[in-house]
């Protein structure tokens, strides 16, 4: 590995779920190559291919287990930079989102709260990859 940039633990479980649906995401447009379109080639069908391969790549090499105690794991940014990055960027929005939750809602304290402790450490892990690039 050239260029790695640690993950810390507390991030590798919020990059794997954004990491699924970004191959979820992936797969549906795959699907949809199932019914005739005169506007998509080959071609369409082949950037596809490679987004899905790029993001069970990385999904792969940070470890596919979802339950119990993570560690901190490394990921090659000359390898899987601009699909981490991607990622990373991602799940930001979504849990900037969080934040916007109403007050008057259950338990809206501890998902602001949590929010902003998952933004804070999203914005320290792009910026690591800044540094990296």
């Amino acid at each position: 590995m050239d260029k790695a940039l640690t993950i810390p633990s507390n991030l590798v479980q919020i990059l794997r779920a954004a990491l699924i649906t970004e191959l979820g995401n992936a797969a549906s447009a795959i699907a949809g190559f199932s019914e005739p379109d005169d506007d998509a080639g080959p071609e369409d069908l082949s950037d596809l291919l490679e987004e899905f391969d790029a993001h069970r790549a990385i999904l792969e090499a940070i470890g596919l287990e979802q339950e119990g105690e993570h560690g901190p794991v490394e990921v090659d940014i000359d390898v899987h930079g601009d699909v981490l990055r991607a990622a990373l960027e991602s799940e930001l929005a979504v849990r900037r989102d969080f934040l916007d939750v109403d007050p008057s809602f259950e338990g809206a304290a501890q998902q602001r709260e949590r929010a902003a402790r998952d933004v804070r450490a999203l914005e320290a892990s792009l910026a690591d990859l800044d540094d990296h690039e």
